[in-house]
C-alpha cells in the first residue's frame, strides 16, 4: 500500500458526520489503524504530516502532539 500523501502536506480530518455515520459503538474500524473516538476531536480540523511510519503505515501530526497514527481513509478528499 502507497501513501498518498508526503511529509510536510496539510491534511483535513474528516467531519464528525462521517465519523457517526461509519462508526460501530465510536469506532471506525480499518485493516491497518482504527478511527476512534478518542480522535474525533479532531474532525474537520487542518493538520500538517509531521511524519510517515513506513513499517506501520501511519502518518503522525501536528494537531496532536504525535499520540495518534493516522491513514489516508481518515482524511478528506
Amino acid at each position: 500500500m502507497k501513501n498518498k500523501h508526503k511529509v510536510g502536506d496539510t491534511v483535513t480530518i474528516k467531519s464528525l458526520e462521517w465519523f457517526d455515520k461509519n462508526s460501530n459503538a465510536g469506532v471506525v474500524e480499518n485493516e491497518l489503524i482504527d478511527f476512534t473516538y478518542s480522535m474525533t476531536k479532531y474532525c474537520g480540523m487542518k493538520a500538517k504530516i509531521l511524519s510517515w511510519d513506513k513499517e506501520y503505515k501511519w502518518y503522525s501530526l501536528d494537531i496532536d502532539g504525535g499520540i495518534y497514527g493516522w491513514c489516508d481513509y481518515m482524511f478528506e478528499d
